[in-house]
């Protein structure tokens, strides 16, 4: 309960960096997050290792008020494919340049146009990859780190061909 009630304070304050990494926020709180109207001055939101789950990723990548949000870290939170495209569906976070997905379980994943995207670990594979080489938005991204994702020959031979 002491923690609920934290939590819910600082839903309300005007702050720009906010790390909340290894707290098992779970889906309640990543609701409580997720619907957030007040940090409009936000920049940094870490989340790493929360148990948010595909429901509380689509809740974040939902939310509108986050303008100003240049980094989100989401590794560990098994936001799965679903939650995944949220977050590569918002229209609010043209800010954004850092991407952390890192350890959720994605098998293909969508992402918005970013300079770094981390989706080491998610299981991709060859699919995955041939997936990812046919982003076309993709025009400022200087960074994407694929490690430890089965991918093999063919999908590495396409993200050489048409990746960004």
């Amino acid at each position: 309960m002491v923690a609920e009630d934290y939590l819910k304070g600082l839903l309300r304050e005007k702050i720009e960096e906010l790390d909340l990494s290894q707290n098992r926020l779970g889906r309640e709180g990543s609701i409580a997050i997720g619907k957030n109207f007040s940090w409009d001055k936000l920049t940094i939101l870490n989340l790493d290792n929360n148990k948010i789950g595909i429901e509380g990723g689509c809740l974040i990548g939902s939310n509108t008020t986050w303008v100003n949000l240049q980094l989100l870290n989401l590794k560990s939170n098994l936001i799965g494919d679903q939650g995944t495209v949220a977050l590569s569906k918002s229209k609010t976070w043209t800010n954004l340049q850092d991407l952390c997905l890192c350890n959720n379980s994605i098998p293909i994943a969508g992402a918005a146009a970013l300079a770094k995207i981390n989706l080491g670990g998610n299981k991709l594979g060859d699919r995955g990859a041939i997936e990812l080489s046919k982003n076309t938005v993709w025009m400022n991204l200087r960074e994407l780190n694929l490690e430890s994702n089965s991918i093999g020959d063919e999908g590495a031979s396409e993200l050489s061909q048409n990746t960004c």
